[in-house]
């Protein structure tokens, strides 16, 4: 009972991996013996593309590695541990169709798809016969681990946080679920500093962003529930601040509002009902898409400011003393540090008192700094962070730790724009500008969550070209 209680979310998430590929393979090496023997144009078309007689094994690895793609590009492997039998089945479904669409119009054309003989009825063979292939195992694999929760061999360990009026109600309602939801409360926190009762787990009291960040590294839970009772409370909001950046799933038991207001989403009818807090990310494909389109736009950027560099390089070092390139340590995705480059603005030691946000009118900045600024040519360094994978080119703009800790004391809420990569531009760069505060910082952040909470590849372009129209205006500072 021990070890498979210790199974993980991430486990889950390679057995389905590992079980596709091995799948894959199989029904690859059927789908290419019926291709072979259905349609004898297939062996032509097949041998015209890859120039080359046809072999067996090619054919396989063109179609498997095709087909295992376009499921890893559909998210398949970004379910971990979700046991819906709907999703899996949409997601090997759409997957499997785009797959032998993409293999059939590539080799027979779209206009003349189905004027070969049997080309129709070969299709859908292969795609019902494949969805039925990949489906069995998950749903053998979900019905397994479904059993498991409800035997109590496999459980999530969870931690209970709310306020002393109803803390006891949702402990013993969870306890009483547990058999469909496999939460398992290790911990409970009153955020009221109040002794529950009745109740015989350890009861920890936290008060503050680090010792809640402390408290979680240690404890390492599979999810939090929060009864909600006061959705303005600033502990509860820290706790999906950092709940959020570990990646811990959090869930809400909602109060009459929330459910009045159709947040509430009744996944399993046996268990209880749940706002569930997740972070956005793209879909895998956009994900994919968005990486790729990054480098080349880093890339084009790179050649194209080249011829620039030695008047660049001139004008900095004939008005001050001191490096071409400033370095400068900003965290990034997950709380990872790493070095931002830029063309240097301000004259040497100009932070020797300490960090210091820039301003309208700031003297540490140098007349042709100024110029770089205001056509933003001193970010333009920064497609190198791109390229190396630190950096997007849209995305929340990367902060120094030292603000980070001063804008987390008035909004715990800002950990959440580190869950993606930092960009060179943003939607609060676009809507509000470079900050000269802390509370300017605040207030732009309301635009990056924005961000978050709509993440898409429309919106990456929209901003974009808002970014190249302030920079052909000349609008920056």
């Amino acid at each position: 009972m021990g070890e498979f209680s210790k199974l993980s979310k991430k486990s889950i998430h390679i057995l389905f991996l590992c079980i596709d590929i091995f799948m894959v393979i199989i029904f690859t090496v059927y789908s290419v013996s019926v291709l072979k023997n259905d349609l004898p144009i297939f062996s032509t078309q097949l041998a015209r593309f890859i120039q080359d007689s046809i072999k067996t094994p090619t054919a396989i690895l063109l179609l498997s590695g095709l087909l295992f793609f376009i499921l890893y590009l559909n998210g398949t492997y970004r379910q971990n541990a979700n046991l819906s039998f709907i999703k899996h089945l949409s997601i090997i479904s759409t997957a499997v169709l785009l797959t032998y669409a993409i293999l059939f119009i590539q080799f027979f054309g779209f206009l003349t798809l189905f004027s070969f003989q049997n080309v129709w009825t070969t299709f859908i063979k292969l795609v019902a016969i494949n969805i039925v292939g990949l489906t069995i195992p998950h749903t053998v694999i979900i019905i397994t681990l479904r059993t498991l929760i409800k035997k109590g061999y496999w459980t999530f360990d969870t931690i209970l946080i709310g306020t002393s009026n109803n803390l006891k109600n949702s402990h013993d309602e969870i306890v009483q679920l547990s058999k469909a939801s496999g939460h398992k409360i290790k911990q409970i926190l009153c955020i009221d500093n109040t002794k529950i009762n009745g109740l015989d787990k350890e009861q920890p009291h936290l008060s503050n962003y680090e010792e809640i960040d402390t408290y979680l590294e240690k404890t390492k839970p599979d999810e939090i529930i929060i009864a909600l009772s006061n959705d303005e409370n600033k502990l509860i909001l820290k706790f999906l601040s950092v709940a959020k950046m570990r990646n811990i799933t959090v869930r809400l038991i909602p109060d009459l509002s929330a459910i009045l207001k159709g947040f509430v989403t009744l996944d399993n009818p046996s268990a209880q009902p749940y706002i569930t807090i997740s972070n956005k990310t793209l879909p895998v494909w956009q994900s994919f898409v968005k990486r790729c389109s990054d480098i080349c736009i880093a890339l084009i950027g790179i050649v194209s400011v080249l011829p620039l560099i030695p008047y660049i390089i001139f004008r900095i070092k004939k008005e001050s003393h001191g490096p071409i390139f400033y370095k400068q340590e900003r965290i990034g995705k997950n709380g990872k540090a790493f070095k931002i480059l830029k063309f240097r603005t301000m004259y040497q030691d100009a932070e020797k008192n300490g960090p210091s946000l820039s301003s309208s009118h700031d003297d540490r900045i140098t007349p042709f700094g100024k110029t770089l600024r205001r056509w933003r040519i001193d970010e333009l360094p920064q497609f190198i962070n791109v390229i190396l994978g630190n950096m997007a080119i849209v995305g929340p703009r990367p902060e120094r730790s030292h603000y980070i800790n001063e804008i987390s004391k008035e909004a715990p809420h800002f950990s959440q724009i580190l869950h993606i990569r930092p960009g060179i531009t943003s939607l609060g760069m676009v809507k509000f500008g470079y900050a000269e505060n802390v509370q300017q910082m605040i207030q732009r952040l309301e635009f990056d969550i924005i961000y978050m909470e709509n993440l898409s590849l429309w919106l990456d372009l929209k901003i974009l070209l808002y970014t190249i129209r302030t920079l052909l205006s000349g609008e920056g500072k």
